[in-house]
């Protein structure tokens, strides 16, 4: 089996330690491994350290492998003694073709080939990571070491689940990118258009009509239901879709886990998905804000406002521009989480999303209905608190969670629309009475 799970131990590699000598060892040790992942190994022991009293010396190289592995080092520590002018000239003078030919190799490779070069992860890169901890900034450090205490949690080994496993099969001997982007981008467009059936449904319906926000002002008529969806579509394909594929390497560069298993648990991914939420909603809230003020709002925030009276499926109809503004508060949520904590799986990133995408439709929907999120869960904003928003042009810049507007005090016109909308609805009762 050429995977294993115990990783090649290199112990008593002090002193000068030829590449060829490590490629042997690991041949011991692997002896069904095939011959191109030993050539890894040998290229990749080419990436040395040198450690003695005060002199170090580390190839430029090995930093730009550790920036495209982000968490994951794919180089194997030796120790020399110091190198002489000639040494360092020769390892100076072939760095690039070393590392030229690692690259080529290692992408190559096959999927279990490269696993197997992943595996030959030695101590020093953590002790490195500790040292430069300890050299960050104290609060920096704290952020670091609440985030790692909270995701950091022991779970058991079980065998992979089906959902797991069918997971597996998804990346197994495919381009991870590759994957990555169909998941985000099929994802995104299922949960999106998915979402606002429903209420496509419920505008057909007349005993439906009552839980209609905006009573007098129609807008979610079939004409321009088309219309929004033309635009939303072409918009998730030639603005989206380009920014989705810049997101695997970035995810991988900051940590995140992509094709591995088990999930975490669902404690851990609920934890984390709330966090995102809190997040997301601070930034939407300024970003939001920002986008009324003058200029952004008339030549960026303008178009989305067009629907006084929102329908689910103009939710994403907006500028480029603010597609990508508050599109960084959605995605850059679990980047930080990834940065400060290094412990986040691309499943929870895409629970994470798909929850966000419920959220951003039913906000948009112009329904109230009694089972509706916010009449049931408190501080929760939902339609009835955003169709304000699209109805007075004000107020209400927050997406999830009421708290912002309440704070900042900008909910002020919001809350005596609804005191006088209970005036006027106690008025007519008192009639009906009479």
């Amino acid at each position: 089996m050429l995977y294993s799970n115990q990783p090649t131990n290199f112990s008593g590699t002090t002193g000068k330690q030829p590449a060829s000598r490590i490629q042997e060892q690991y041949r011991q040790q692997h002896p069904k491994a095939e011959a191109r992942t030993t050539f890894l190994v040998f290229l990749s022991s080419h990436h040395v350290l040198w450690d003695q009293s005060d002199f170090r010396f580390q190839q430029g190289r090995c930093f730009a492998l550790e920036n495209i592995f982000g968490s994951q080092k794919a180089t194997v520590t030796l120790q020399h003694p110091t190198p002489t002018r000639g040494s360092l000239f020769f390892v100076s003078s072939t760095s690039w073709i070393h590392s030229a030919g690692f690259y080529f190799a290692f992408w190559c490779g096959k999927r279990r080939a490269r696993q197997e070069v992943l595996d030959l992860i030695t101590s020093q890169h953590q002790q490195q990571q500790q040292q430069q901890q300890q050299q960050s900034h104290p609060l920096l450090l704290v952020i670091h070491m609440i985030l790692s205490f909270l995701s950091n949690t022991t779970v058991p080994y079980t065998a992979p689940s089906y959902i797991e496993t069918q997971w597996q099969s998804l990346f197994e001997g495919r381009n991870e990118a590759l994957v990555t982007l169909a998941l985000m981008f099929v994802t995104h467009e299922i949960i999106y258009f998915a979402r606002c059936i429903p209420y496509l449904i419920a505008d057909q319906m007349p005993s439906l009509q009552k839980y209609k926000i905006q009573q007098k002002t129609i807008q979610n008529t079939a004409q321009n239901q088309w219309k929004v969806f033309r635009y939303v579509l072409i918009s998730h394909f030639f603005f989206e879709l380009p920014m989705i594929i810049g997101f695997h390497p970035i995810a991988v560069y900051f940590g995140m886990a992509i094709s591995s298993v088990p999930f975490p648990p669902l404690s851990k991914m609920a934890m984390q998905v709330f966090a995102f939420f809190v997040f997301e909603d601070f930034f939407h809230y300024w970003a939001h804000r920002g986008l009324h003020y003058g200029p952004f709002y008339k030549h960026i925030h303008k178009l989305h406002h067009e629907w006084s009276a929102p329908f689910g499926v103009a939710a994403e109809y907006a500028h480029p521009v603010e597609v990508l503004i508050l599109g960084t508060g959605t995605i850059g949520g679990p980047l930080l989480w990834c940065w400060f904590s290094g412990d986040l799986h691309l499943i929870t990133t895409l629970t994470w999303i798909t929850l966000r995408l419920f959220q951003a439709v039913e906000a948009h929907s112009g329904y109230d209905f009694p089972w509706s999120t916010h009449n049931w869960l408190p501080g929760w904003s939902g339609a009835e608190h955003h169709d304000y928003h699209h109805m007075a042009f004000t107020n209400n810049f927050s997406t999830s969670f009421r708290w912002w507007d309440h704070i900042f005090g900008t909910n002020k016109k919001y809350l005596a629309y609804k005191e006088r909308k209970a005036a006027e609805h106690k008025a007519v009762e008192a009639k009906k009475v009479k």
